[in-house]
């Protein structure tokens, strides 16, 4: 079993050959996209999985592995300088936890969002976060003992390592305790917990996830509709991507349809509930 599990090759434009070969792991090519969303009907469209403790990032959470599944092409991996597309729509999710060296930024992905309901990823996002502050993430657990062995001097070349082993040769090192394809195809940052209304999280190089994703809190904003001045609740989602991956053009789409959603959610009330 590989650690990815992709199909065949994408169709590569021009510039997506020259942009693999030009730029390295994320370091040059990131782009900065940001893009409100309407949530009026959000609070009115949640309490239907009252009881269910569903909140915004589990909605948003829905809405992106949509976006994903509606346009293929956007759910992709870079391995040995060619986009391949993913067979699965998996979310990871940063969190911070405490640790013995004081505040951790760690986190836990979430397998197939696109099949799941939103119930079901509520609850799966709540145990992910408990098993992180509880110790209980065996994986995540590896990892940081491997880490700390480590002497400092030998990380960089060590994380090199386990970059070829993970996404040059593809393999899946789970056996040994290591986490299978980590990071999925998106991260998401609830940066809204801690009261902030935007940022841009960077791009991870070792992740080969090709978009971090921070989520603010909703606020009244001031909107223009129908030619007037109006106070409506928004969402402000900020996304560092990877130029390698996607252009703008392929996320033009995309952001159209989170839109439709948000503003009208129980026009998809299949995909939230499941069948």
């Amino acid at each position: 079993m590989s650690n990815i599990e992709f199909d065949l090759n994408l169709k590569q434009s021009s510039f997506r050959k020259i942009s693999i070969a030009t730029w390295r792991h994320p370091v040059d090519p990131t782009a900065h996209v940001q893009i409100n969303l309407d949530a009026a009907k959000i609070a009115s469209y949640l309490e239907q999985f009252k009881g269910e403790d569903v909140h915004v990032v589990h909605f948003f959470s829905k809405v992106l592995a949509h976006c994903l599944k509606t346009y293929p092409h956007l759910n992709n991996v870079l391995i040995r300088n060619k986009n391949r597309s993913r067979q699965h729509i998996n979310l990871f999710y940063q969190t911070f936890v405490k640790s013995q060296s004081g505040m951790d930024l760690t986190g836990f992905m979430i397998g197939d969002v696109d099949q799941l309901s939103l119930p079901e990823v509520a609850r799966l996002h709540r145990a992910g976060v408990t098993n992180l502050k509880s110790q209980q993430d065996t994986e995540i657990r590896v990892v940081q003992k491997l880490v700390r062995k480590i002497p400092g001097a030998l990380l960089r070349p060590a994380i090199r390592f386990a970059d070829f082993l993970f996404y040059t040769l593809n393999l899946d090192l789970s056996r040994w305790g290591l986490p299978r394809d980590r990071f999925g195809s998106a991260m998401i940052s609830y940066i809204g917990a801690f009261g902030y209304d935007e940022s841009y999280a960077p791009l991870f190089p070792f992740s080969r996830c090709g978009c971090s994703i921070t989520m603010g809190r909703i606020k009244d904003c001031p909107v223009a509709e129908h030619g007037q001045v109006v106070v409506k609740p928004m969402l402000r989602i900020s996304m560092s991507l990877d130029h390698r991956y996607n252009d703008g053009a392929d996320l033009a789409l995309a952001f159209r349809l989170m839109r439709r959603m948000f503003k009208a959610p129980e026009s998809f009330n299949d995909i939230f509930v499941g069948n």
